[in-house]
């Protein structure tokens, strides 16, 4: 919410990038979500493939001028969206209780 604030108290309107300057790569993703969700199942990447996606580092410069700075760590920012996720979005599907971490 802080950043929201910091942005929506200036003059200009343009896309500002908000991250951390740190990279992940798609497997360290894939484990995080892993984490989050509670799954043990193993995590396969096409071999045909081996480059991947290529880098697409964030420039984050703008925001931290700002004054902003990244206050939650990734696991816990992909286990907080998850919770939320299955509290607020999928507690009315059809086949899941209402009752959910």
């Amino acid at each position: 919410m802080r950043a929201v604030f910091r942005l929506d108290n200036r003059d200009e309107y343009e896309h500002i990038n908000r991250g951390v300057e740190s990279e992940i790569s798609i497997h360290g993703l894939a484990a995080s979500l892993a984490r989050a969700t509670g799954f043990l199942g193993q995590i396969v990447f096409d071999a045909a493939k081996p480059g991947g996606a290529p880098r697409q580092p964030m420039d984050s410069s703008r925001i931290l001028a700002l004054g902003w700075k990244p206050e939650i760590a990734l696991d816990d920012g992909v286990a907080g969206a998850y919770r939320w996720l299955l509290k607020n979005a999928l507690a009315d599907a059809p086949g899941r209780s209402a009752n959910v971490a």
